[in-house]
């Protein structure tokens, strides 16, 4: 069974240069720039998103720790991204160290019975998501994630060294919408082309350098997103 998404923002942490990019004092900084996206103050609703390109799961998940202190203050969910051979090491990992995690979004295009896995987790009391990461045309079985996060929608702006992503365009993007989950648009993400992939059906978006990097400029995003979802189309239920 999956559980409702409430928010429509996917936060998703850059790669880490600078070995004390995420303090609590620098994320402290950023959950104040996004603040407007928040429901309390009527935005569409946060949520961060730990991606660490190459780390293991014992430094992903020490990271995500640092993450979660910094914004518990704010409710803002904190979930990680893993790859589905690290389901195992996850479920062995100690309670006390997980707490707080509000779910995993799963790599490389995982299957529906990894997505079981991950569901089985159940690591927190309260909500907890499974999303996936996609690409490419949709598989015609669903996963039963909660969300997909499809990319790269348009060019990305944030490059990782040896990676070179085209963009897919929003006709690609139709058809994983089409199917009834929650789809994330993720990939050159911007606060113009923002309402582009609400209108062609996504949940949400997702983005890295829009939420990343001087706090003014991350401000002034997420004023720009929010009136973004208030020009979207009203979102209909999926079928049940």
């Amino acid at each position: 069974m999956t559980a409702a998404v409430p928010f429509r923002i996917l936060a998703i942490t850059p790669p880490r240069p600078d070995p004390d990019a995420f303090t609590p004092a620098r994320v402290r900084a950023l959950v104040d720039a996004w603040r407007p996206m928040l429901p309390g103050a009527g935005g569409p609703g946060l949520a961060l998103l730990l991606r660490e390109p190459g780390a293991s799961l014992e430094r992903t998940l020490a990271i995500s720790e640092t993450l979660r202190g910094a914004a518990a203050d704010a409710n803002i969910p904190v979930l990680t991204s893993i790859h589905p051979s690290d389901l195992e090491g996850l479920s062995a990992t100690p309670r006390v160290t997980l707490e707080g995690l509000r779910g995993v979004q799963l790599k490389a295009d995982a299957e529906p019975r990894a997505v079981a896995r991950a569901r089985k987790l159940g690591l927190t009391a309260s909500s907890w998501w499974v999303g996936r990461s996609c690409h490419g045309a949709p598989p015609e079985q669903l996963g039963a994630a909660d969300y997909e996060c499809f990319a790269p929608v348009f060019t990305p702006r944030t490059k990782q060294l040896g990676v070179d992503k085209q963009a897919a365009g929003l006709d690609a993007l139709r058809p994983w919408v089409a199917r009834g989950v929650p789809v994330f648009a993720l990939g050159g993400l911007t606060p113009d082309n923002a309402t582009r992939c609400l209108s062609a059906g996504a949940h949400g978006v997702a983005g890295i350098s829009l939420f990343f990097g001087d706090a003014g400029l991350v401000a002034d995003n997420a004023a720009q997103l929010c009136a973004a979802f208030r020009r979207a189309p009203a979102r209909h239920a999926a079928p049940p």
